[in-house]
């Protein structure tokens, strides 16, 4: 993430009005807070700051940027020279962040694992604690899909609902099982008490969004199908009230994780084909 904003900011430099910008681009990444107010202080004394409203992007930029490092310090300092915290970034990337095009300043932070940034911006009412992008997703929804558990932990205890569901009735349980192999947030998820019987405007509840495996013969197939058995038996428990009661097998948990990790072909192939067999059904 902080790659590639900053090889934005490079490009964007080589233009004349991103190019004054450069010395306090710098400050910013090196996370010196007061170098970033000498800089704002000596911009505004040229009359470079406030910056008017087209050419008000640079600044906001360099907020962004700055979520993503640790000191809220210096994102104060920004927003006092007329940065916005409500800046969003159009970037493309990959799973699980390929789902969030519009990246704002506040996802930037919840997606860098930066608990103290996000902290900082809700505390001070630079955004809501339900704010949410343009996939309807809260920050909540955000943090645990983006594996940012501390910062999800966070959200919860200043009042982050974690069965609250987007336009279309799906909690972060359903989203987490219909991308597959995230069964770190699902377990996650359990563990906290997630509700697994809220059903979503198609009707479906969670374990019915794990995408399906093509056939038997598919090497998940047995993984997937017993990771289902597992939610129905969360949800069996939730419905009687023994939620608490309820473990997360940790054999799945960790082999679903090699899988995830592995790259090897035949590594992966030998690691599901153990999977098939320890998930196998016994013979009727």
């Amino acid at each position: 993430m902080n790659d590639t904003v900053s090889n934005e900011i490079v490009e964007e430099e080589e233009k004349p009005l991103y190019r004054k910008y450069r010395s306090l681009g710098l400050a910013v990444k090196a996370v010196d807070a007061e170098a970033v107010r000498a800089i704002c202080v000596h911009l505004k004394s040229e009359g470079m700051l406030p910056v008017d409203d087209k050419e008000r992007q640079p600044m906001s930029l360099l907020l962004w940027q700055a979520a993503g490092l640790a000191n809220p310090e210096v994102m104060q300092v920004l927003i006092d020279f007329d940065a916005k915290p409500s800046f969003t970034l159009l970037q493309e990337g990959s799973s699980p962040l390929e789902l969030y095009a519009q990246i704002s300043v506040a996802t930037h932070a919840v997606l860098s694992g930066k608990r103290e940034n996000i902290e900082f911006l809700i505390n001070n009412g630079h955004v809501k604690l339900n704010e949410s992008n343009n996939n309807e997703h809260t920050l909540f929804m955000q943090a645990v899909l983006g594996h940012q558990f501390e910062v999800a932990e966070w959200l919860l205890s200043v009042g982050a609902n974690i069965d609250d569901a987007n336009l279309r009735g799906n909690t972060s349980l359903h989203i987490a099982c219909g991308m597959p192999l995230n069964i770190e947030a699902i377990q996650w998820l359990v563990n906290k008490g997630a509700s697994p019987l809220i059903e979503a405007v198609d009707r479906a509840v969670a374990s019915q969004r794990i995408p399906p495996a093509a056939s038997e013969d598919c090497p998940e197939f047995e993984m997937l199908e017993n990771l289902y058995n597992e939610l129905e038996d969360y949800a069996e428990a939730f419905e009687l009230g023994n939620k608490n009661k309820f473990v997360f097998s940790e054999d799945i948990f960790k082999d679903f994780t090699n899988v995830e990790e592995e790259e090897d072909p035949a590594t992966l192939q030998d690691l599901l084909n153990g999977i098939r067999e320890k998930t196998k059904s016994p013979s009727p």
